[in-house]
């Protein structure tokens, strides 16, 4: 087992430190105080044992920090009838994205809907999959599309969904405020399918996910929306 070390200024502070990155899983081999030099000030460094995480551990890790559920992840990996894969993080990985594959089905819930907000962390492909799915109405079901975009954020955003937009032929509306955006979705009344991008955000990012404030779209559909000063 690796060692670490913590310092802090009590031994009180050192162990909650410890506690804090390692959770209850190390062991204390050594504590002492040490004298800080010029000062009558002392430090307290801990060296603790630590356990090596499994490949499962940081395969499962890597899941649950992308928003895979836990309770689903510990079912899965747990039913696993080849137990070597446990010690094989690129296995591990290809078998769980294949189990993930495997449950998903098509939704017959977004036939009717026809507002449809995309939200997020930056990367995981929101712009794309908006318009995978603006091609599919706008060409296979011959429906009346409009992209709006409220990444204000990512740099390149508007080009990107502009460039789509343009691909295949669509509406493409920037919104820069509250109000445009309430005005906006007056104005699209008559579209069959009103997609929007939005900025990017970590589901973990507390602060950030604060600042967004609600819209109510319809009784059906209320969309988050980051407020602007």
């Amino acid at each position: 087992m690796p060692h670490r070390i913590i310092i802090a200024s009590t031994p009180h502070e050192a162990y909650a430190k410890a506690q804090q990155q390692y959770g209850i899983d190390f062991r204390v081999l050594s504590a002492r105080q040490i004298a800080l030099e010029g000062t009558d000030e002392t430090i307290c460094e801990l060296t603790l044992d630590v356990p090596q995480p499994s490949p499962s551990d940081e395969v499962r890790d890597i899941f649950i920090q992308r928003g895979i559920d836990k309770a689903w992840l510990d079912t899965t990996v747990g039913t696993l009838a080849d137990k070597t894969i446990l010690h094989d993080k690129e296995k591990l990985t290809a078998y769980l994205l294949s189990s993930i594959y495997e449950n998903i089905h098509e939704s017959q819930e977004l036939e009717d809907q026809k507002i449809m907000m995309f939200v997020g962390p930056t990367g995981v492909g929101k712009t794309t999959n908006i318009a995978k799915l603006a091609s599919r109405y706008a060409r296979e079901f011959e429906q009346k599309v409009v992209l709006l975009n409220l990444d204000r954020l990512k740099k390149g955003a508007k080009e990107q969904l502009a460039l789509h937009a343009n691909d295949l032929n669509l509406t493409h509306i920037v919104i820069e405020s509250i109000g445009d955006f309430v005005r906006v979705l007056r104005e699209v009344e008559e579209y069959d399918r009103v997609l929007i991008d939005s900025a990017g955000f970590s589901p973990f990012d507390i602060e950030q996910m604060m600042s967004n404030i609600e819209c109510q779209v319809s009784p059906r559909c209320t969309i988050p929306f980051k407020a602007i000063a």
